[in-house]
């Protein structure tokens, strides 16, 4: 049951590439504990998203993040991240579909989150999701950088001048 609830929460899910390898509650940190494990001989380059074939090693790379929580329960992705030889970037390691590269919580906690943030103060949500301050911080401030690089007006091709104030 529980398997099924996280597949379909997009840890890559069916034919993405990772498969739940096992679940279990760790008593003292009180945390659901879930890890993951490559199925495909193919990964994807974190700089430039590329396919690569056979990747190379797990060199003991394993990451986690923090997930949503399940029933009130905190929740951690574990996986072992594996090397790849991308033909444009070198070698690199590989991205993982839950997540942003370099990013400590999966999209959906970020998707929370920054939902949250819209309606409440940023000590609101630490307090709701049990996360820290520079943590909600951080994301608010990536998520404003990544909206205010886009481009939302066309480049300036004229100006009209209506009157002219001199004073």
């Amino acid at each position: 049951m529980l398997t099924e609830i996280l597949e379909e929460q997009r840890y890559g899910g069916k034919g993405h590439g990772w498969r739940i390898a096992e679940s279990w509650y760790d008593h003292v940190q009180q945390q659901l504990v879930v890890r993951l494990s490559p199925t495909w001989e193919m990964a994807f380059c974190s700089c430039c998203g590329a396919a690569c074939r056979h990747p190379l090693d797990t060199k003991n790379w394993t990451r986690s993040w923090r997930h949503r929580d399940a029933w009130g329960v905190r929740t951690i992705v574990v996986a072992p991240l594996r090397r790849v030889r991308c033909r444009r970037c070198g070698i690199r390691v590989e991205k993982v579909p839950w997540a942003d590269v370099g990013a400590r919580l999966t999209r959906h906690l970020e998707e929370e989150v920054l939902d949250r943030a819209r309606e409440t103060s940023i000590e609101g949500v630490c307090r709701q999701l049990g996360l820290h301050w520079t943590t909600v911080m951080r994301l608010v401030e990536r998520w404003v950088r990544k909206l205010t690089e886009k481009n939302f007006r066309r480049p300036l091709r004229r100006i009209g001048v209506d009157e002219v104030s001199y004073g």
